[in-house]
């Protein structure tokens, strides 16, 4: 199991997929998703929102939350662990596949960034 930090986690398992809690962690089992969306397309950040293609736009937490939040996983391949923001930032003009809910206004919540889990 793949463990996940941070109350964005939970709040995603809770809306999207199960999870277990062990000694006061979250982890994450196969989810189980009723929609489960993949986009792949130019990773972009325009006034403050992330997008795909410029026209897909990202749910990816609160920014505030993003930019003091150690991330997990290497989002942007540098080989250096940074904030969720900063990681996310690392992607803008390269090549991304997400996974996630799809709304019915077109953006999307974000649960995968090219097969790696995302949380917040």
């Amino acid at each position: 199991m793949k463990k996940i930090f941070g109350i964005g986690a939970i709040l995603a398992l809770l809306t999207a997929g199960s999870f277990v809690v062990t000694a006061g962690q979250v982890c994450v089992q196969q989810p189980v998703y009723d929609n489960i969306t993949e986009i792949t397309g130019v990773w972009t950040y325009t006034n403050g929102i992330f997008y795909i293609d410029n026209s897909v736009r990202l749910h990816l937490g609160p920014r505030w939350s993003m930019k003091i939040t150690q991330s997990p996983e290497d989002y942007d391949g540098d080989g250096t662990l940074e904030t969720i923001f900063t990681e996310l930032q690392g992607l803008v003009g390269t090549t991304v596949t997400v996974k996630g809910h799809l709304h019915e206004d077109g953006s999307l919540s974000v649960f995968y960034i090219n097969d790696l889990p995302y949380s917040w």
